[in-house]
């Protein structure tokens, strides 16, 4: 089953004519992945964004009517956050015949290697890091898209990537959809990144202004923070813990393999890929119809073996690097030696004045040693 629609999400069960959960029924694969073995969804409805696909097995033992329906109760989850869901019966099952006994298989069948369980792996095995950062403005990386030949990033065919997938906005979530190569939901972080307003202006979680902004940040602009903006911190304690039942249905489960993922708002996701085989250009945008046409939007270069992967790639958007706020704020490719340890642009300050004091202290003692 595949979510072709432009925006909702759909929240798939089975159901008899009294509206009663019926049939049983597992998935098998997401996104053309297969599971490692079949597993009833959570909540007993399978959670599936824009762009997004599902493999069920499923048996009816009873002959009846029964409907396949999507249904979103009508509050708002913690873990989808703002996101259209659809309410409605997309289809009619009539099962015949005498009852039966039918069970489903526990296994299914292996996966091939560049789609292998990759949580494992120690960081020397992953050789490239990389963040993409959905905004509140409907932007990628803080700007929208250019054109085609525009890439953020370069790397090298068949090797396992690891990278961050954030959503600095406080009120939307954004279905990211990667194409090319399936990656695997790593985990769910505790999210210390800034948080934005619409993409003008970006504050850190004291609700103090960014040092970086984004290239057409306009410091002079009257904006004001966002109502409540860090309500929606927390969903790596929810994803860990379980906490907060059928409100977490939006989060992945770990090890799952996917091409899209709902990143909600606050979020930090980690995912890891093989770039199997495949030279080329790679597409990155959110599903929602509308946000990709505004221009949510980027692309990356997967280069053969050996390739300069600085070659016409500008990470940056205006001087910031996606996911951070002040200027000490670890990034994968930003040069933090300038700064004394972890933490904010204060040290670098502080940094900054002990070497005027020093400097000016070494010519006061030359001036005294010389007359």
């Amino acid at each position: 089953m595949v979510n072709a629609g432009a925006r909702q999400v759909l929240e798939l069960f089975v159901a008899d004519e009294h509206n009663n959960s019926a049939c049983d029924f597992y998935e098998i694969a997401v996104d053309g992945v297969y599971l490692d073995n079949p597993t009833r969804p959570r909540f007993g409805k399978s959670f599936v964004v824009p762009a997004s696909r599902i493999d069920w097995l499923i048996v009816c033992n009873k002959p009846g009517t029964y409907y396949l329906k999507s249904y979103a109760p009508d509050f708002e989850m913690i873990s989808t956050a703002k996101i259209s869901r659809y309410n409605g019966t997309l289809l009619t099952i009539v099962a015949t015949g005498p009852e039966t006994k039918t069970t489903i298989p526990s296994e299914l069948p292996k996966r091939p290697e560049y789609v292998s369980d990759f949580r494992n792996l120690t960081q020397d095995q992953v050789h490239g890091r990389f963040v993409l950062e959905a905004g509140g403005g409907i932007t990628l990386n803080r700007e929208y898209f250019k054109n085609e030949e525009f890439w953020r990033y370069n790397v090298e065919v068949d090797t396992v990537q690891e990278w961050y997938l954030t959503n600095t906005g406080t009120v939307e979530s954004h279905p990211i959809h990667i194409h090319v190569n399936s990656f695997q939901v790593i985990s769910y972080n505790a999210y210390t990144g800034p948080f934005d307003s619409n993409s003008m202006k970006y504050w850190n979680q004291k609700m103090e202004p960014c040092f970086y902004q984004f290239g057409g940040y306009n410091e002079s602009a009257d904006v004001q923070i966002p109502k409540d903006p860090l309500r929606y911190l927390g969903h790596e304690k929810r994803w860990k813990d379980g906490n907060g039942g059928p409100e977490t249905i939006g989060l992945s489960q770990p090890g799952v393999f996917r091409d899209v993922i709902l990143v909600p708002p606050l979020s930090n996701i980690t995912i890891r890929f093989m770039t199997n085989k495949f030279i080329g250009d790679v597409v990155i945008h959110c599903h929602i119809l509308i946000h990709e046409d505004f221009g949510m939007m980027t692309t990356v270069r997967i280069l053969p073996k050996g390739s300069d992967l600085n070659a016409n790639v500008s990470v940056r958007s205006g001087d910031a690097y996606p996911g951070t706020c002040d200027e000490c704020d670890p990034f994968p490719f930003n040069n933090r030696s300038q700064c004394v340890q972890s933490g904010s642009a204060s040290h670098l300050i502080l940094d900054r004045w002990l070497i005027v004091l020093l400097t000016l202290s070494t010519y006061w003692l030359q001036w005294i040693l010389n007359n």
